[in-house]
């Protein structure tokens, strides 16, 4: 299912992309001695070293590559600065437990600026392909010359996966300079966001900083309650295949599991 929801979408990309995407870079939050607070007593450091024995029974997202499994590590110094930021990430869960909705997520991306406001949105939801279908859309539109933000999930061996530009991951130095950012947002504005919606965020500041010209963003679990779905005019909505999937959340058909997916499709 393909939804053309603006004709005008290539004009106003142009004109929104004329400004820069840089909200990200101003918050309010300049926690520029986070790296010094993270090493100090008073930090929550103190917290996810006492869930650490907790952290090998625990459900939390977590890759497979060397960086993400930095949260077996016996040495606390031997990690770096991003490790560090990536497993409090992972942990969060431990403090915010999965819950479907848009209210987290609403007013966490009103606290960095509203950046994805401002940017051209490809909405993929679907049981299977939706994944391929994403890379597709953001390789060909790379090849025509634009520059292409992709959101997709999960990661199978870096975090950093989740999210990139023209096929380039983000950079541990912008996860060690946003992520901080958006911690401190959840923290003064009492947000309980969760792993994904934290992500996600990370993912849209990421993407204002890089001036991109259009996102392909890919739903975690179903659409209607996806933390993605904080997009208000998506330029193209697409639906991939439909299966029964995570049943107990989404229902036990597939006509039930087809609307949520349909929650991305805006008037």
């Amino acid at each position: 299912v393909v939804k053309n929801n603006n004709n005008n979408s290539s004009s106003n990309s142009n004109n929104n992309n004329s400004h820069s995407h840089s909200h990200c870079n101003s918050l309010f939050f300049n926690p520029s001695n986070r790296k010094n607070l993270w090493r100090s007593s008073g930090h929550p450091r103190s917290i996810r070293t006492g869930l650490f024995a907790m952290s090998h029974f625990s459900t939390f997202p977590r890759g497979g590559g060397d960086e993400d499994r930095s949260w077996i590590a016996s040495d606390d110094k031997s990690r770096s600065y991003y490790e560090e930021l990536v497993r409090e990430l992972y942990q969060i869960n431990f403090f915010h437990p999965v819950k479907l909705g848009l209210q987290n997520v609403d007013r966490l991306h009103e606290a960095i600026g509203s950046p994805l406001d401002k940017i051209p949105v490809i909405h993929v939801a679907g049981t299977n392909g939706k994944g391929s279908v994403s890379l597709k859309i953001a390789n060909s539109f790379q090849q025509s010359g634009k520059k292409v933000g992709l959101f997709c999930s999960p990661h199978v061996s870096s975090f950093r996966e989740r999210m990139q530009v023209n096929g380039k991951l983000i950079e541990e130095s912008e996860v060690e300079t946003l992520l901080p950012r958006i911690f401190e947002a959840c923290r003064v504005r009492d947000i309980p966001a969760t792993f994904f919606e934290i992500t996600t965020a990370l993912a849209f500041c990421f993407y204002a900083q890089h001036n991109v010209d259009l996102v392909v963003l890919e739903t975690g679990l179903g659409g209607r309650l996806d933390a993605t779905n904080i997009v208000k005019e998506p330029l193209l909505s697409i639906i991939t295949s439909i299966g029964l999937e995570h049943t107990r959340i989404l229902g036990d058909t597939i006509e039930l599991i087809a609307k949520e997916k349909a929650g991305i499709m805006k008037p």
